[in-house]
């Protein structure tokens, strides 16, 4: 544990540093404990930067925890468009269902009901805890191991549940009697910004002079993190399949990446044109005229999809199972994966 002396320190420094240098972010703005939910959530496998606009827009949507719990799943999804990693936003409107059935609308200031909701893990609870209620109760992500590790020259793995462990007894040990949340707030942030996983600009760390990696000199080899196993490559071919009225032919996903969201009719493989035609010819489709539409590639977190895209505008209409005819009006309402955006934009410019 840290010296007491040490620590306290530690502390004063870093809520001064915090104080004169915090961004300006919309949810720090307020206590509401939705609406940091909302933020933590998003902030999830999303850069601050890019989730600004989609925090600001999907407040406006679901005002509260109400209104989202009232909202159709269709309707959350196409908010969440394009942010990704979807299961988040489906969570949060199965816990919001619960809130406002359970809890009367408000989340709960308890770690134990917090993490009974969806989607909701320990650091989640905590950033609640501690920014909306104020409770001393460690929020623990990456930049908090990060700096840890750096500022006691830990080598343990801040990929083991040990090293998640340690770091929270540590943030407990450091929180002030008052300001539990600008103080988790201050953690993050300096991780965010000065603590930063490749070359840590220590030379504006509020904490530099209590660094024990920077004394000696092994900022740049902490932490220590292990290998993440190398994603899965495919490839696929997207058959945007347009019929004379310029309906498309789409479906909604069922499997566990991205369900929910609407396709365009996926083949699997880099099929050739002239392998494209005879597969939609199997499939019932006659007459077919094809565009290229190039080359896309999408990195999720465990697979790379490699596309080649073609639109196929064709004659009649076929009738598959999951699969429906949907006009332009219709399409601009759904929720489509991200990984489909190169042949959605030129579809919307066609």
């Amino acid at each position: 544990m840290l010296e007491p002396a040490r620590a306290e320190a530690i502390t004063a420094d870093l809520l001064r540093w915090y104080d004169e240098n915090k961004r300006d972010l919309p949810w720090r703005h307020t206590k509401d404990p939705y609406h940091i939910w909302i933020s933590e959530i998003m902030a999830q496998q999303t850069r601050i930067q890019f989730l600004l606009a989609y925090y600001n827009r999907f407040v406006t949507l679901f005002p509260s925890v109400e209104s989202l719990a009232a909202a159709s799943q269709e309707e959350v999804l196409k908010a969440w468009e394009g942010l990704g990693y979807y299961s988040r936003a489906k969570n949060l409107q199965k816990a919001a269902r619960i809130v406002v059935g359970d809890y009367g609308g408000r989340l709960p200031d308890i770690k134990e009901a917090l993490l009974a909701l969806p989607g909701i893990g320990e650091y989640t609870a905590g950033a609640i805890l501690s920014i909306a209620y104020d409770k001393p109760v460690p929020a623990v992500d990456g930049n908090v191991l990060r700096v840890f590790a750096r500022l006691e020259s830990d080598d343990t793995d801040i990929m083991l549940p040990a090293a998640k462990r340690m770091a929270a007894k540590r943030v407990e040990q450091l929180f002030p009697p008052a300001r539990a949340g600008c103080f988790t707030q201050a953690l993050m942030e300096l991780g965010a910004l000065v603590c930063i996983p490749q070359n840590p600009k220590c030379g504006g760390c509020p904490l530099s002079q209590h660094c024990l990696a920077l004394a000696g000199d092994r900022q740049n080899v902490l932490p220590v993190k292990a290998a993440k196993k190398a994603p899965k490559e495919c490839e696929k071919t997207i058959l945007v399949v347009m019929n004379e009225q310029g309906e498309v032919f789409m479906r909604q996903r069922t499997e566990s990446l991205l369900s929910g969201l609407w396709e365009f009719y996926m083949a699997e493989g880099q099929l050739t044109e002239d392998q494209a035609k005879e597969y939609l010819h199997d499939l019932g489709f006659a007459d077919c005229t094809f565009t290229p539409m190039g080359r896309a590639k999408h990195v999720f977190s465990h697979i790379i999809w490699h596309m080649t895209g073609y639109l196929c505008r064709v004659s009649g209409k076929v009738s598959l199972a999951d699969y429906r005819w949907v006009d332009a009006k219709t399409r601009a309402k759904l929720a489509m994966p991200a990984a489909l955006r190169h042949y959605v934009e030129q579809l919307s410019s066609d």
